[in-house]
């Protein structure tokens, strides 16, 4: 990779939790067409642009609905924390 084409990108962190703050593994992040599953710290990590705005989805199992939105990324590495919704599960 040209040293050019890294120097113009940056670490994003999107980092998903549950409405109780808990770390949601396996959630599905789509940022700008990147698409990566989330680890057990509930982090997704992706390469974007610096000083651009970029969009993202996230899907998990026994969600209510995606959550859609944008990112507005700096010049510097950043972590975008996301709180999504899941069903109840019943006992």
């Amino acid at each position: 990779m040209p040293a050019s084409y890294s120097e113009n990108r940056v670490d994003l962190t999107i980092n998903v939790k549950d409405g109780e703050s808990t770390n949601v593994e396996g959630a599905k992040v789509n940022f700008n067409g990147q698409i990566k599953l989330t680890g057990s710290n509930g982090n997704a990590v992706f390469k974007a642009n610096k000083n651009s705005t970029g969009l993202y989805r996230v899907t998990a199992e026994d969600m209510k609905r995606d959550v859609i939105g944008s990112i507005e990324v700096q010049d510097s590495a950043k972590t975008e924390n996301i709180v999504i919704n899941l069903k109840k599960k019943s006992v």
